[in-house]
């Protein structure tokens, strides 16, 4: 952005589509990079252009819209078009004029954190956090061994209790679910 101010739209030349195209921001691109053209996807709201991203030899290089240009106005796009449905796209060659690169990840990163912000910010749930995931592990785990211990003493009763609880954490482990079976058919347990 320029001296604080959102930047212009402005559209890139190249060769010229009137007919709203028959498939989303994301297709386009992804066939774009798929067999290493050279493309603009137009993002529309009404009659007004909302964004662009070119996809130069297969490879995502840049992205704008009213808010911004780069990473951030590609997932906004992305999610306008295809997630939202609520914007229109279409393509057309890229031409010759150069396009300064504001996009360095790839298409494929690019469109798996477009994916998981939108899931994110679309739950009413906070996601879970890393250290949220380590502490389930962790007391998943003892639990675990405290199961193996309770059985290595034959206290079936205490094993059946602590291999239940880590079913709780992780449902489908195969363990814990094996464990669980034998003391029920043993007699301990529910």
């Amino acid at each position: 952005m320029r001296g604080g101010k959102a930047p212009e739209f402005e559209v890139i030349e190249g060769g010229q589509s009137d007919a709203e195209g028959p498939f989303s921001v994301a297709d386009y691109v992804q066939l774009a990079g798929l067999g290493g053209h050279s493309v603009v996807v137009s993002v529309e709201a009404g009659f007004e252009a909302r964004g662009e991203i070119v996809v130069r030899e297969g490879r995502v290089w840049w992205a704008r819209d009213a808010q911004g240009e780069g990473e951030e106005a590609f997932r906004r796009l992305i999610i306008a078009g295809d997630l939202k449905r609520k914007a229109p796209a279409r393509c057309r060659p890229l031409g010759a004029v150069p396009v300064p690169r504001n996009i360095q990840s790839s298409l494929e990163s690019l469109l798996l954190d477009t994916a998981r912000t939108w899931d994110e910010d679309s739950r009413d749930i906070p996601p879970v956090s890393t250290h949220d995931q380590e502490l389930a592990r962790d007391h998943f785990e003892a639990f675990f061994e405290e199961g193996i211990d309770a059985l290595l003493r034959k206290s079936y009763s205490e094993a059946y209790a602590a291999f239940a609880t880590a079913a709780e954490l992780r449902p489908q482990d195969h363990l814990v679910q094996t464990n669980l079976q034998r003391l029920r058919d043993l007699g301990y347990g529910g």
